[in-house]
C-alpha cells in the first residue's frame, strides 16, 4: 500500500528532475514534470484527508453508545463533501507547479518553501466565503515572502506575492492568534486591499502575480525585528532587494542618477534596456495592464508614501530632498 511518506519521496524526486530540466533549459520536460509534481501534491492532500476521515470514524469505537446520535452516522449515498484543507492543498500544489513552469524554483513542502537564493516563502490559501473577501492565516514565524492564494467561487485564483519588508509597520499590526498571523483581504473592483486593524486598508494590488521577490537575492530578515507584540518594530529599508533597476530601490536610484527627476516613460525605457525583464514581466496581468509597467507604478507609489519621491505632474517624478 502506498503511504503518504512514499508520495512525499516521489514528489521530492520529481522536484529534483524539474531542477535538472531548468538547468538544461528544457521547457517541455519542465512543464511535464511540473504537472506530475502537482498531481503528486494532490495525492498527498487526499491521503492526509483520508487519514483524518479514518481517524474520525475510528473515534466512534471509543465513544459510549448513549453519546452516539443517529444523525452522526455517515450515509453511503451522501456525496463526498469538499474540505477546505484539501482545497488549500490543491491550490498550493497547482501554484507551485505553475511557478516551476515559469522557471521559478522553490524547495519545500506544504505551506513552507525556500527560493534558490535562500528566501523563505509562506503560502496561505483561502476560499471566497463571502463575495470578494478572503480570510487567510499562516504560521507566525520568520518569513521573507508571503503568498496569499485567493480562490473565487468561479475557481479563479488570485495570487498576492508580498515581500514582508513592503508591509512595513503594518506587519506588526496584523491580527495574531494561536501562533498564526491573519490576513483579511478584500477586493473592490480591480483593487485588492489588506485590512489592517485600527488603520486604513493597505492597497496590495501591485503585488498581484508579482514574482520578483522569488527570483532575486534574499530580502533582509526583517521578521527578526518585527516580532509579535514587539513595541520596537521598525519599518525596513526600501533597499532590501538590491540594485536591480526593476525594483523599488532600483527605480529610486535611477531617478536620483538622472538629476533627481524622470518621466514615467523614460523609467519604462531604462528598465526595458536593462535586460532584466522576462517574457512573463512583459505580458499582461489579470487587470489587462502590462505587468512590469503596473509594478513600476506600484514602486513609485510606495516611494511616494515613504516620502522619497513626489509626482510633479504630467508623468514627471522627482526625488525628494532628504
Amino acid at each position: 500500500m502506498v503511504t503518504t511518506e512514499d508520495l512525499m519521496v516521489l514528489k521530492n524526486q520529481l522536484l529534483a528532475k524539474a531542477s535538472e530540466a531548468v538547468r538544461a533549459g528544457n521547457v517541455p520536460a519542465l512543464s511535464a514534470i511540473s504537472a506530475r509534481a502537482a498531481e503528486c501534491e494532490r495525492l498527498i492532500a487526499e491521503a492526509q484527508d483520508l487519514d483524518e476521515r479514518f481517524s474520525s470514524l475510528s473515534s466512534y469505537l471509543h465513544t459510549p453508545a448513549e453519546r452516539l446520535a443517529l444523525h452522526d452516522s455517515p450515509s453511503p449515498s451522501t456525496a463526498r463533501p469538499r474540505f477546505a484543507k484539501r482545497d488549500g492543498a490543491e491550490m498550493r500544489a497547482q501554484w507551485i507547479a505553475d511557478m516551476m513552469a515559469k522557471g521559478v524554483q522553490l524547495q519545500g513542502y506544504g505551506k513552507r518553501y525556500t527560493t534558490v537564493f535562500g528566501a523563505t516563502v509562506g503560502l496561505a490559501p483561502a476560499n471566497e466565503r463571502q463575495p470578494n473577501k478572503w480570510f487567510l492565516g499562516m504560521a507566525d514565524e520568520p518569513t521573507d515572502v508571503i503568498v496569499l492564494l485567493c480562490l473565487t467561487k468561479s475557481e479563479k485564483v488570485y495570487d498576492l506575492v508580498l515581500p514582508v519588508p513592503a508591509l512595513g509597520r503594518y506587519w506588526a499590526l496584523l491580527s495574531r492568534s494561536g501562533s498564526q498571523v491573519k490576513f483579511n483581504i478584500r477586493k473592490d473592483g480591480t483593487v485588492f486591499l489588506l485590512l489592517v486593524p485600527g488603520n486604513e486598508p493597505f492597497d496590495v494590488t501591485q503585488y498581484l502575480s508579482h514574482y520578483e521577490p522569488l527570483v532575486i537575492s534574499r530580502p533582509q530578515p526583517v521578521n527578526s525585528v518585527l516580532t509579535t507584540n514587539s513595541s520596537l518594530a521598525r519599518e525596513p529599508s526600501l533597499t532590501t532587494f538590491g540594485r536591480k533597476k526593476y525594483s523599488v530601490s532600483g527605480v529610486y536610484e535611477m531617478i536620483v542618477s538622472h538629476g533627481g527627476e524622470m518621466y514615467l516613460n523614460d523609467i519604462y525605457r531604462e528598465i526595458e534596456r536593462s535586460g532584466e525583464l522576462t517574457v512573463h514581466d512583459e505580458g499582461d496581468n489579470t487587470t489587462g495592464a502590462t505587468r512590469y509597467k503596473h509594478n513600476v507604478r506600484g514602486y513609485l507609489q510606495q516611494l511616494k508614501r515613504d516620502g522619497r519621491v513626489e509626482n510633479v505632474g504630467h508623468g514627471l517624478w522627482r526625488a525628494c530632498t532628504q
